[in-house]
Formats: C-alpha cells, structure tokens, sequence
C-alpha cells in the first residue's frame, strides 16, 4: 500500500519540496458534482447505494460489453454472476427471462468461460459468442494488436501484467505505483514522454478542464485518456471499514480482469495499482509498503504483487483514520486508444 498526495493546489513541505493537494472540504463537493453530471443523460448506469456511497459502471457512446465475470467452482451460473453484479444484479430474473435471453443454453457454459453483457440491448454472451459484441466499431475497442509475422497477439491491457513483471522487487525510491504502471506503457512500445506521447495528452486534458497540470498523471487519468472506467466508488462518512470493505470488494470482484488499472484515493493520498490473479486470488501489483505481499517475499516498500482483498481493507481503514472520503475506480485499458501513442504504428510490441 503506497499512499501519496492528491493533485491539486500547489503547496511546499518542509524539505522544499513541492506537492499539489486539495482542500480537504472542496473533495466532496466536486465528487457530488461529478456524480451528479453522471447521473443526468450522460449515457453511464448508476446505482445509489446504502449511506453516502454512489457507484457508477460506465458506458461508452458505442456500448462495450459489460464483464459480469467468470463461470467457476464458486460461481457456477450466469445467475450467480448477474446477482453478484452492482448495477444489474437488482434485475437478475428479468434480464435472463427477458426474450432476447431466454432461449440460451445457460446451464451448458464451461467453467472459466467469461460471460459478458451488452449494457443497451441487456444480451448475455459469452465465450466465442461474445466476440461479435465485444469487436467495436473502427477506433474504438480493445481489438488484439499485430505481431510482426501477422498472427494476433495478446490485447496489450492483458499483456500489462507481464509487462510490469520484471520490475517486482525493485525499490520505491527507483519506481513509485504511477512509474510502475507508467513503465509498464513503455515496455508495450506506448510513447509516453515527448510530443504525441501519453503524458502530453494527459497534460493537456488538464489545461483543457482548468485543472492543475499533474492533474491526471494518475491512474485516473491514464484510463480516461485511453480506455474506459469500469467501476467507480465514492464513499464518505465510514464508520465500519472492515464491513464496508468486504462490501465493496463483493461488487468489484465480478468485474475483475487481469491487466485492469485500480486506483484509491482520498484529499491527501493516492495510489494505482495492475489488477492480476494467483490461482482463485485476485491481487494487486504495485509499488509501496508491501504488507500484505504474495508469493516470494521482497522488499518492505517497493514493487510488490498483493492481496487486492487486503489492499481495499487497507484503504477503508486508512479513510475511517482520517475521516477522509474515498473514490475507488476501476479501469479498463483500449488496444486502439493507446494505438495513438504507439511508438511503432504497426502495432508491434515488445516480447513480455
């Protein structure tokens, strides 16, 4: 868990060290407003939730298929899957007995096939049926890249894991959570320093929106500028951070994928993170205080794969602490967003 300053206004430490933060009482007010724009014909399904949470699951104009999750020993049915999701679970019976679905053969899905949703029309797919749905329009998607010989690659938000893989160990004070995720780009063949790059576009939706530069060099950012939120959290007043934890975690879990961006924040902290997965756990690479590490044991702060279970715990109780709200967002990166700043346009990365 690495936890760092919010972008915000600029403010110098006692090292002299510049940071950006914002005031502690103008967070709410701006998740209201973001929330409230959310919910007003903006195309993106919201669901109120008990207290002062509000969760949000994101459409694009040309909708991309919504991962309701995996076909497993624990989640045996399509119906285990949609009840578990945050925004249709509540329509479990009528999505799957409504006439566009209930023809399907359901009960004949293997085990480890992903089942998806199409957020307009409410169709279930799934396995190679989803491919039609999930094959977007030309400029937008998640399409595989080339390789050099032709043949499809990995899509590169799967090939992000393996990307970042070779940095574990490494200490903070060489990669923080964004450089972790930032090098990760880079080792794909994304572009991220110098003109047309990453970095500048994410400077410039700054400027744009009259925000601070560093805006969104985040987590954050790097999905809005070249993917696509999955799921968004904000949660204020908690009081039982254990429970509230495990209750959050229970809604994101379905939508989990390898390669997927997680990013918390708080007024004062913020952290990002690569969504990866050892056997039936769901965990978490990144940089920071590792203490809740998997696998071989590395070094007290640093680059480190974690419980992602644990993580969430770890931001609810660091929130409660400072009586500070939370945003949870999870991201998806695009193929062919991020084919933009492609050092080679051919779509050819590097081997990971």
């Amino acid at each position: 868990m690495e936890t760092g300053l919010v972008q915000g206004s600029t403010v110098v430490n006692k090292e002299g060290v510049k940071r950006h933060t914002v005031p502690k009482n103008a967070f709410p007010q701006v998740l209201d407003t973001q929330v409230s724009k959310r919910s007003s014909g903006s195309g993106r399904a919201t669901s109120g939730v008990s207290g002062d949470s509000q969760i949000h699951v994101e459409r694009n104009v040309a909708p991309s298929p919504v991962i309701l999750g995996t076909i497993s020993r624990s989640q045996p049915t399509v119906s285990n899957l949609l009840i578990a999701h945050p925004v249709y679970g509540k329509n479990c019976w009528p999505i799957i007995h409504s006439e566009i679905n209930r023809g399907k053969q359901f009960t004949r899905i293997q085990a480890d096939t992903a089942v998806y949703l199409n957020p307009e029309t409410l169709e279930i797919n799934w396995g190679t049926e989803s491919e039609e749905l999930k094959r977007p329009a030309p400029g937008k998607g998640n399409d595989p890249v080339a390789s050099k010989d032709g043949r499809t690659a990995e899509p590169l938000p799967s090939n992000l894991v393996k990307a970042v893989a070779p940095y574990l160990g490494k200490p903070y004070k060489e990669i923080n959570c964004y450089g972790l995720v930032v090098r990760g780009l880079k080792k794909l063949g994304i572009q991220y320093q110098g003109s047309g790059g990453l970095q500048e576009k994410l400077i410039k939706m700054a400027m744009q929106r009259g925000r601070p530069e560093n805006a969104y060099l985040n987590g954050e950012g790097i999905v809005q500028a070249s993917g696509r939120s999955v799921y968004s959290k904000s949660i204020s007043g908690i009081r039982d951070s254990e429970a509230e934890a495990a209750k959050t975690f229970e809604e994101v879990e379905p939508l989990l994928d390898r390669g997927f961006i997680l990013s918390f924040s708080t007024p004062t902290r913020g952290h990002t993170g690569i969504v990866s997965r050892r056997d039936d756990l769901w965990t978490y690479i990144n940089s920071g205080n590792m203490d809740n590490e998997v696998g071989l044991r590395g070094i007290p702060k640093g680059v480190g794969e974690e419980s992602l279970s644990a993580e969430v715990k770890n931001w609810f109780r660091l929130a409660q602490r400072r009586n500070e709200p939370l945003l949870i967002t999870l991201g998806q990166l695009n193929s062919q967003k991020l084919a933009f700043f492609q050092k080679n346009r051919s779509g050819v990365t590097e081997k990971v």
